[in-house]
């Protein structure tokens, strides 16, 4: 009995020495994550590129109004925006130093419509006047070129004299050298700013003008509603304005006064005119019942009309004539008329309009190509090679792009966005902008009024809550004003 725990004892030294191999192979199992380790370098030097990217510049030039006055006068000077294309223009706030001439009185400044943002100016002095604007949220926003960014209002002396000339100009010793400085919610953005200055002329008698424009790089294709009782908006047009000042002397010669200035495409002073090439209609809604077609592109011709009257009390002059500034031949744009709501563009706002954007927004969601031409099977492959579901219209395949924004812009609903929607620095679009289930809703909606009662009213029947919110885009916004302003001339829609 005493001999046999010694076998029991001796079987225990290997059970000790058991757990030195297993202890061995842990070391290659320690060793095993390292070469996992060492690819995770690369992956920690990924996100570098992604926090720095390229450097982007950007050209840009503001313009100092030019105006003729007589002595006493009180005169608008306007402060444009001018570039390639609206990419350019794009910013989120804007700092500008200016000086004029001390014999000039300067009063207030307002904003204008080139940028729609929060905007302050200071006046005081009129050696350094400052004036500056910040987009909400500081989001990058675009400009309409045909609008002033602002507009700044100095008095002509009363002993001035014909000839003097009133200087206005950016204030070089601030901001930069330049007198203004711009801002973009970009990394690595730079912005090269040229700068126009700008004048006050006196004159002995008041000068006769002419009128020029210089399309864009972009074209005049305009988005509106079939229903839209309002004239045809010169707003949309994307070039710039000119006026030359010219006198004639005593023995019939026409003298000019300098160059030709940019002036806005809408004022209480000018205004440009837009109608129908083709019968001279002025609104959207008349062409449109006029065409008979599910939809309507025409061509409008532009004129002038100037105000011979007071702000206050207006007097429009008959039509002037508008040049190319290219050409010197007459001005046109194209008028893409269409009914709210209808996707395919076969004159109707129904479910398959809507089912057409739950798709889509589907794919476009998914990364896909989204392209309405092919969705809603708007045909661009018929034996003329025009779109087939217009009635004969007329369109080619080199419009397809314009036809696609044209069907976005009735798609959405409750943005109307006439470029794909409105994006952010990130590339992320706008809620109102972005083609969704909230616009397929809206034309569901619509469709079910319209069903039930015969017509609908986008703005009191379909978008409520937009109207009481105060977020109604921009077409259905004004129809409705137009249609609180002219109770007895509402159009059905």
């Amino acid at each position: 009995t005493d001999e046999t725990p010694e076998p029991t004892t001796e079987p225990t030294q290997p059970t000790e020495e058991t757990p030195e191999p297993t202890t061995e192979p842990t070391q290659p199992t320690e060793e095993t994550p390292e070469p996992t380790t060492e690819p995770t370098q690369p992956t920690e030097e990924t996100p570098e590129p992604t926090t720095e990217p390229e450097p982007v510049e950007y050209n840009v030039k503001w313009v100092i109004g030019k105006e003729y006055a007589a002595p006493g006068d009180t005169v608008a000077i306007n402060v444009m925006i001018q570039a390639a294309d609206l990419e350019q223009t794009v910013l989120n706030s804007f700092n500008m130093a200016v000086t004029a001439d001390n014999r000039l009185t300067a009063g207030n400044a307002e904003v204008g419509q080139a940028y729609v943002i929060p905007f302050t100016s200071n006046t005081a002095d009129i050696s350094a006047m400052y004036f500056a604007g910040t987009s909400t949220d500081s989001a990058n926003i675009s400009a309409n070129t045909a609008y002033p960014v602002f507009t700044m209002y100095f008095d002509v002396p009363t002993d001035a004299q014909a000839g003097d000339t009133f200087e206005i100009n950016f204030n070089t010793d601030q901001l930069n050298g330049k007198g203004l400085e711009i801002l973009r919610a970009e990394l690595n953005a730079t912005v090269n700013v040229e700068t126009e200055n700008g004048w006050i002329k006196v004159l002995d008698q008041e000068p006769t003008y002419e009128y020029t424009y210089e399309y864009s790089a972009q074209g005049d294709d305009m988005f509106y509603l079939s229903h839209d009782p309002r004239p045809f908006d010169p707003a949309d047009m994307t070039g710039t304005l000119y006026r030359q000042a010219y006198q004639i002397d005593e023995e019939g010669n026409r003298v000019e006064y300098g160059e030709p200035v940019q002036i806005p495409i809408t004022s209480s002073k000018v205004k440009v005119k837009l109608v129908t090439k083709e019968g001279g209609l002025e609104t959207p809604k008349a062409t449109y019942d006029a065409q008979n077609k599910s939809y309507v592109a025409v061509p409008l011709v532009a004129s002038v009309v100037e105000n011979t009257g007071t702000d206050a009390e207006p007097v429009w002059s008959e039509s002037k004539e508008l040049k190319s500034a290219t050409d010197g031949g007459e001005v046109l744009a194209n008028a893409w008329i269409g009914v709210k709501g209808d996707t395919n563009l076969n004159g109707d706002c129904n479910a398959e309009d809507a089912s057409y954007v739950l798709i889509y927004a589907a794919k476009f969601g998914a990364g896909e190509d989204a392209n309405l031409t092919d969705i809603a099977g708007i045909d661009l492959d018929g034996e003329s090679g025009v779109i087939t579901t217009a009635k004969g219209l007329g369109v080619t395949r080199a419009d397809a792009d314009i036809v696609n924004r044209f069907a976005y812009f009735l798609s959405d609903t409750n943005g109307e966005s006439p470029d794909y929607g409105i994006f952010d620095a990130d590339g992320k679009a706008s809620v109102a902008s972005a083609l969704n289930a909230i616009d397929a809703a809206n034309q569901l909606v619509y469709a079910a009024k319209v069903g039930a009662n015969g017509s609908a009213n986008w703005a009191t029947d379909v978008m409520v809550s937009e109207l009481d919110a105060g977020a109604l885009p921009r077409h259905t916004r004004e129809i409705h004003q137009w249609e609180l302003d002219h109770p007895d001339e509402t159009p059905a829609e």
